[in-house]
């Protein structure tokens, strides 16, 4: 059998000839899920680039978690640390009233099933395959995310999981994964949100694939209630991890939770290594950067919630024309 698909590259969000959002600020860009609320649909990667364990104190920084829930958005934190040390850092968190995950394996999870249910925060099964998943029953009112999968019809598994559930879209399309390189395995990020929110029965977050705000916007505009990213923040102020200078420019290293440094094992290695250019940009400045595109979009699309905008969204196919969108001018 094959599909024909497409990426965030291939298409563009086709605007209506009127719209009754005379100004950005009359758009709601926030989203509810359970007693999970952000002002902005976005959820950081759980990657180890954003909370660093401290070797002196093993305690995991928490600032970049922080930032995130100030501005709108939410981290979840990585499986880096150990975890009765990921626990205790939620707790904290929580009890500052930031909004906040945790990513466990699916032996912490099922070992830790009690525990995790009463925690007022979300958990996120993060793992590469969600194929292995058994069916589960979350009695929580916060989410719990399962993934990663990159087949549309997972999204109409009710009876497979059951309560408030989230399903995690998305297998190689992260900037720092080698899943597709190293096995041939995935699914067009876009095309796959695209075909899963039309026969979804779950909520959906878009996991990776996107390296700018128009990714972003499609994404959401696609059908995704939220679109998770490690790429737009890696270079971020508030990350741990210290900025570097390579011939004479500014970076920040970044890598995949499957890459050789975070497994310490040259074996199943499906993440890359690597640095992305840091621009002195806070979280804060990032998120608006992000919610300024996203409810431009709206606009353009006679949107005032973002129920509305994936209503009224229209696409078009732009994968020929990909240089008339770009920016050409010579920068000096």
């Amino acid at each position: 059998m094959f599909i024909d698909s497409f990426t965030f590259q291939d298409f563009l969000i086709q605007p209506k000839s009127r719209s009754r959002v005379k100004s950005r600020s009359q758009v709601d860009t926030s989203i509810k899920l359970g007693n999970l609320e952000l002002n902005m649909p976005v959820i950081s990667a759980s990657m180890s680039a954003f909370d660093t364990i401290n070797p002196f104190s093993a305690e995991i920084d928490v600032n970049f978690a922080k930032a995130l829930s100030n501005a709108g958005g939410m981290h979840i934190l990585s499986r880096s640390a150990k975890f009765s040390n990921r626990f205790d850092a939620v707790q904290k968190l929580i009890e500052n009233d930031y909004k906040v995950g945790m990513a466990v394996s699916l032996s912490e999870f099922n070992e830790n099933r009690y525990l995790l249910e009463n925690t007022p925060a979300v958990i996120s099964i993060d793992i590469a395959n969600g194929a292995i998943i058994d069916d589960i029953e979350w009695e929580s009112n916060w989410p719990l995310i399962v993934g990663n999968f990159a087949t549309p019809s997972v999204t109409t598994e009710v009876q497979r999981f059951r309560g408030n559930v989230i399903i995690k879209l998305g297998v190689g399309s992260g900037s720092a994964c080698s899943t597709r390189v190293v096995t041939g395995v995935g699914y067009p990020q876009a095309g796959l949100v695209y075909d899963a929110s039309r026969v979804s029965k779950l909520p959906i977050i878009s996991d990776g694939g996107v390296s700018s705000v128009s990714d972003f916007t499609k994404a959401i505009a696609l059908g995704a209630d939220i679109v998770m990213t490690g790429r737009l923040f890696a270079a971020a102020k508030e990350t741990p991890w210290p900025t570097q200078v390579i011939n004479g420019d500014f970076f920040k290293p970044y890598r995949g939770m499957a890459s050789r440094e975070e497994k310490k094992t040259k074996k199943f290695v499906e993440g890359a290594s690597g640095y992305v250019p840091y621009e002195e940009k806070t979280v804060q400045e990032i998120m608006y950067d992000l919610k300024d595109g996203l409810t431009s979009a709206m606009s353009y699309c006679d949107s005032f919630d973002l129920q509305e905008f994936q209503y009224n969204a229209s696409f078009v196919s732009s994968s020929s024309h990909h240089l008339e969108s770009s920016v050409r001018l010579k920068q000096i």
